[in-house]
């Protein structure tokens, strides 16, 4: 009888030690895992932050040079489309007294080369779902194909002038060779006083009134493919600031 009620006394005082130890381990192995759970959400947070800043300081560099190529673009295409109406001013015999410096915008172009590193290494790297904000993190990743969208214009206008136009004009005896030169400075805004009072007379020929309608065609559409870009990339930096103004 002593051995049974010192057994019973034994029992739920093990019995509790035992509960106790499972417990003591559980909440160890819980909270192991919380900390775990809350470095990798630190980590995160932190990464986040740190692409935040490489994107606002990416887009800020960008918009600067955005903004004089769509403001060279701009010209390109008034200079073009002022030369589409003298073209077309004139009878198909008759030849033109052209302004050299349209002829100069006419051989113009230029390409924009943005900063992309954080962009690309979000997209391609597969680190784009760090950023928590939706809006933000769908025009990160709609970025690049809106910029190839750009840039893929830009191609085809330098193509155009390079292999269709240049040998278009060569073709009616128009020598190109100085304006080829000043497109620098139609570039740089500064094109010469000698240069803008001169002219060249050009042939309204069916062939160079198509190449240049074309050419202007090309040049409206970069410009609105600068243009969309420029206001997607206002909105992205938007959000980016607006992002790291609440961390």
């Amino acid at each position: 009888m002593e051995g049974e009620t010192a057994l019973a006394r034994t029992l739920p005082r093990a019995f509790r030690r035992r509960v106790f130890e499972l417990i003591t381990i559980f909440l160890a192995v819980g909270l192991a895992f919380l900390a775990e759970d809350w470095r990798e959400a630190l980590g995160e947070h932190r990464e986040e932050r740190s692409a935040l800043a490489g994107l606002r300081d990416e887009f800020r560099s960008n918009q600067e040079e955005l903004t004089a190529r769509l403001n060279l673009q701009d010209r390109i295409r008034s200079h073009v489309g002022a030369l589409v109406s003298l073209l077309n001013s004139a009878n198909a015999d008759q030849s033109v007294a052209v302004p050299d410096s349209l002829l100069i915008a006419l051989l113009t172009t230029a390409t924009y080369n943005p900063d992309r590193g954080t962009v690309d290494a979000l997209v391609n790297g597969g680190r784009v779902w760090l950023i928590r904000n939706q809006d933000l993190r769908r025009s990160v990743a709609a970025w690049p194909a809106r910029l190839e969208n750009a840039l893929e214009f830009q191609r085809t206008q330098r193509d155009l002038v390079n292999e269709v136009m240049a040998p278009a004009f060569a073709r009616s005896n128009v020598v190109l060779e100085q304006h080829w030169l000043a497109t620098v400075q139609f570039f740089g805004g500064q094109v010469s006083r000698e240069l803008r009072e001169t002219r060249t007379v050009v042939p309204a020929t069916a062939e160079l009134r198509s190449v240049v309608g074309h050419r202007f065609q090309i040049a409206d559409l970069t410009y609105n493919g600068l243009l969309s870009l420029q206001n997607h990339e206002q909105r992205l930096l938007a959000l980016v600031e607006d992002e790291l103004e609440e961390r």
